[in-house]
């Protein structure tokens, strides 16, 4: 995964390392960890701003907004909508 990559040089620490870390402290993968700090995100902004799916889906960094929908719908069991 490029971003746990990404954080393990962050921090100067192994990947594996990171990943038990955030396992440790959240109880969560660090995939989950990261997919719910993503739709947090899209949640406020889905609320508070007036950009469309497709701007929040990258904003947040899906992958697309494909991905996007699929992780929102299996959080909270529908469809975002603006």
């Amino acid at each position: 995964d490029p971003l746990c990559k990404n954080g393990s040089l962050h921090f100067g620490i192994s990947e594996t390392t990171l990943q038990k870390t955030v396992k440790a402290a959240t109880g969560k993968t660090f995939f989950e960890y990261v997919e719910d700090l993503r739709l947090e995100k899209a949640y406020s902004l889905l609320k508070n701003s007036d950009m469309t799916i497709n701007s929040i889906a990258a904003e947040c960094g899906f992958s697309s907004t494909n991905s996007f929908y699929k992780a929102f719908k299996e959080d909270i069991s529908i469809r975002p909508a603006c």
